[in-house]
């Protein structure tokens, strides 16, 4: 079939299906480029680390939009194809654009691994896995594994005479081709949305312990555990949810891959890549503004103590530094009410800090927590209901109590 006929073809049967395909895939690439845009200004104008392999899934995202929209315009016949543009479409475009979409997905996995090297062996991560070359090393594998599991896209289509293109079923009807379109789907698809849930679960079950042991264990400092990754607990966060996202659109997706129709990819593609696309800008840049706060008074062998330090924290599991909410003192008659807001992706985990020398004998404030329950997290940035410890008598030995230098 020659360029005209085919385009004659395509505009009478599937014409209104290419326009949505163009215009999700234009929505993509806006989302994409925003989400790249963001990426860069936090990575470079305000000098935060990390962020590469973040950087390398939205730079994909946008290389893949653009192909796809490429894609969409040839269809519609806007681009008459020559034999140059003929051979890009018949070789190369669908292996670009299953390549991209398989390096995506191989990437999520590269992170979950970050996360859970990061957890589980902090040193070699600071001291090696989070390295330049660590890095360059790692997208080097992504890049060839995905050319490897997409390289039965190059011989998928074949040239037919000067400007168009059919499927090669000489080459695609073989036992052999099959064979490698199976092992190549089961490898893109399967296989890494298996390791990205074995690597999540892990991640799940250590950011717990180690939530439990940072809870309760004996430190002289607030930020003694704060030493690995900054914002672990949100990358972390991202990575479990780009894995059930993955899942969740891409096995089904496996399906259409394996019994591939051209009448039928490009709108699969294109919502594919839009759903990934929204995904990761939401994940990575937006998060719900949640507010606790929490009163009471305090007091010292049965009298109202002033002056006592209280601090409100966002308790961030895993590695990152619990984020301050508020601090403030208690008043001349003991009493003390503090409030404030952040934005998280997931529900946030208030803890009330105080720190006091009521009994101490020794060097540095005794401190302890309490834990305040989600009914008191509010929306937005105004506490609907202040959690309430009523009288604390100060003298008593709290479960978890440590002391704290610097505070």
């Amino acid at each position: 079939m020659n360029a005209d006929d085919e385009c004659d073809y395509e505009l009478a049967n599937s014409g209104s299906r290419q326009t949505i395909d163009l215009a999700l895939s234009c929505l993509g690439l806006l989302l994409g480029s925003i989400h790249l845009t963001l990426l860069i200004y936090i990575r470079y104008a305000q000098k935060h680390k990390g962020f590469f392999l973040m950087l390398i899934q939205a730079i994909i995202s946008v290389l893949t939009m653009s192909f796809l929209i490429f894609g969409c315009i040839v269809d519609m016949c806007a681009i008459r194809l020559n034999s140059v543009l003929a051979f890009f479409r018949a070789y190369i475009w669908l292996f670009l654009v299953n390549a991209l979409i398989a390096a995506y997905g191989f990437i999520v996995v590269a992170l979950c691994l970050d996360r859970y090297v990061a957890l589980n062996n902090p040193l070699y991560y600071k001291l090696s896995f989070s390295k330049l070359k660590a890095r360059l090393v790692i997208m080097l594998i992504c890049t060839v594994v995905s050319v490897l599991v997409c390289f039965k896209w190059l011989i998928y289509n074949k040239v037919d005479g000067v400007d168009g293109f059919v499927e090669n079923e000489v080459i695609t009807s073989t036992l052999w081709y099959n064979v490698i379109k199976t092992a190549s789907a089961l490898m893109q698809y399967f296989v890494s949305g298996v390791v990205m849930i074995l690597l999540s679960v892990s991640i799940i079950i250590k950011l717990k312990d180690v939530n439990y042991q940072h809870s309760v264990e004996l430190r002289l400092a607030e930020g003694s555990m704060n030493e690995w990754t900054k914002h672990h607990k949100t990358t972390a966060n991202i990575c479990i949810f780009l894995t059930f996202s993955y899942i969740l659109c891409n096995w089904p997706y496996a399906l259409a891959d394996y019994f591939y129709s051209p009448e039928k990819t490009m709108l699969k593609l294109s919502l594919l890549l839009l759903i990934i696309t929204f995904s990761t800008v939401h994940t990575g840049i937006i998060g719900r503004t949640q507010s606790a706060g929490a009163q009471g008074v305090l007091l010292c062998h049965g009298q109202r103590v002033a002056n006592v330090l209280v601090k409100l924290f966002d308790a961030d599991t895993g590695v990152d530094r619990d984020d301050l909410l508020a601090s403030g003192k208690t008043d001349r008659n003991g009493f003390f009410r503090i409030s404030g807001s952040t934005k998280e992706i997931t529900n946030i985990d208030p803890k009330l800090n105080i720190y006091h020398d009521c009994n101490n004998q020794l060097p540095c404030k005794r401190k302890f927590s309490f834990p305040i329950a989600d009914q008191y997290i509010s929306k937005g940035k105004t506490v609907q209901s202040h959690y309430d410890v009523g009288y604390l008598e100060l003298s008593e030995k709290f479960p978890g109590e440590a002391r704290d230098c610097i505070h």
